[in-house]
């Protein structure tokens, strides 16, 4: 187990280490590293019917996002790890460094 600094550099190394390269959704790690913090905001249509309708884009959890998978890939480096896209679009994973 790598030894973070943070709280929210241990929420995401959890969520993204178990199982170790497994594909997971840019809104489950922000929601993770930023706990409390809307991405959806609820509205009503023309009928009255409520919908949600984003507040954040995955884009821009991505881009609050970098500067924490940066300052863990520094870290994770030292352990033969690091945090990359993942396979499927709109994810990351935690995989091992090819050596």
């Amino acid at each position: 187990m790598v030894d973070f600094q943070t709280d929210m550099q241990r929420r995401v190394y959890k969520a993204l280490s178990e199982p170790c390269d497994t594909d997971v959704k840019i809104d489950e790690l922000f929601m993770c590293a930023y706990p409390g913090q809307p991405i959806e905001r609820m509205v009503a249509d023309r009928d009255g019917n409520q919908m949600a309708l984003p507040t954040l884009t995955n884009r821009d959890m991505q881009q609050y996002l970098a500067p924490l998978f940066a300052r863990m890939n520094t870290r994770l480096a030292t352990e033969g790890m690091k945090i990359e896209p993942g396979q499927l679009k709109q994810t990351y994973r935690l995989s091992t460094i090819q050596g």
